[in-house]
């Protein structure tokens, strides 16, 4: 095989092992892969899909290229998400709705009073619902 041939091969494989031979010695195998990443963007003859792939495997860590030149961007701030999965298993469906709706209130309510513990977000929710079922006279 070629030496074209082998680090096409490379590229269109993610092969970094591969590709380390020709490479310069004082790169590492984090950075080969962000440089096989941008040489898959920039060959002519690579297929568009791996293209798409490798520039957003590069755009996910902030790396652009602006003006023919490769830039790192600073890190983004992680976003931090909080999820509250909210059931009911009634076999009346307005009952079901009601105590579902009385327990997301809750939970709402927590979050906007700045209760972010989950265990007293969830005692919060019971409550909210042991007072739906007690209006509805379901023990």
């Amino acid at each position: 095989m070629t030496r074209a041939t082998d680090v096409r091969r490379c590229l269109m494989t993610c092969d970094v092992a591969g590709l380390m031979p020709y490479l310069s010695q004082e790169i590492g195998p984090v950075e080969a892969f962000i440089a096989l990443h941008i040489a898959r963007v920039e060959a002519v003859t690579m297929p568009e899909r791996l293209k798409r792939y490798s520039l957003a495997f590069l755009a996910e860590r902030g790396i652009r290229n602006i003006a023919g030149r490769w830039t790192v961007d600073a890190p983004p701030q992680a976003e931090v998400f909080t999820a509250a999965g909210i059931a009911s298993r009634s076999s009346d469906a307005r009952l079901s709705q009601r105590i579902v709706r009385a327990m997301g209130d809750a939970c709402l309510d927590a979050l906007a009073a700045g209760i972010t513990e989950p265990p007293i977000q969830k005692e919060r929710m019971l409550k909210a619902r042991a007072r739906e079922r007690f209006r509805m006279r379901i023990c």
